[in-house]
């Protein structure tokens, strides 16, 4: 077969054969990545929404048991609060289904209920205090009471009582109940 000046022959050339295969396959890993990107920008969202929810939940619940806090007894208030709390913190991370997000919600559980704490045993101990004090002071009220109405003994016994002496006829005896 001649034509012209020169011989033609007909060769395929490989690599011309598989650019446009080439083409594709680039074109699929390209959206391929970009929802394997997409994916991984949805999960960390939906994560971040869920340990937020989580947490908000529980900020709620540990102002609500500092509320209950001041209405128990000063003394119970630390066994309470960590039954309560304990059982808060349990109860929500039961409830996210995520269990990245429920080991993330119970690390930071772990800084805010430690913090609320200071304020709750803080509190209890300042009525604690405010409680001792009160129970002291209608002693000593007692106390004087008797020293003003009470018989002579009543009177000597709440003087030694309230001021660690007894007084009698001059002489003063530290800390001695022989008169």
């Amino acid at each position: 077969n001649k034509t012209g000046g020169g011989t033609l022959s007909v060769q395929a050339n490989p690599g011309a054969l598989s650019a446009g295969l080439d083409a594709f396959a680039g074109f699929a890993r390209n959206v391929q990545q970009q929802g394997l990107n997409f994916y991984e920008q949805e999960l960390k969202t939906q994560r971040a929404s869920a340990l937020a929810s989580a947490e908000t939940e529980l900020d709620t619940k540990l102002d609500q048991r500092q509320l209950e806090a001041l209405d128990q007894d000063p003394d119970a208030v630390k066994g309470n609060w960590e039954r309560a709390t304990k059982s808060d913190v349990t109860q929500i991370a039961n409830n996210i289904s995520d269990p990245v997000v429920a080991r993330r919600f119970k690390a930071k559980a772990i800084d805010s209920i430690g913090n609320k704490t200071l304020n709750v045993l803080k509190d209890a101990r300042n009525r604690l205090i405010d409680k001792v004090s009160g129970q002291y002071a209608l002693r000593e009220d007692r106390l004087i009471q008797k020293i003003a109405t009470g018989n002579k003994a009543e009177a000597n016994q709440a003087e030694l009582e309230l001021f660690g002496i007894l007084k009698t006829k001059h002489i003063v005896k530290l800390g001695c109940a022989k008169v």
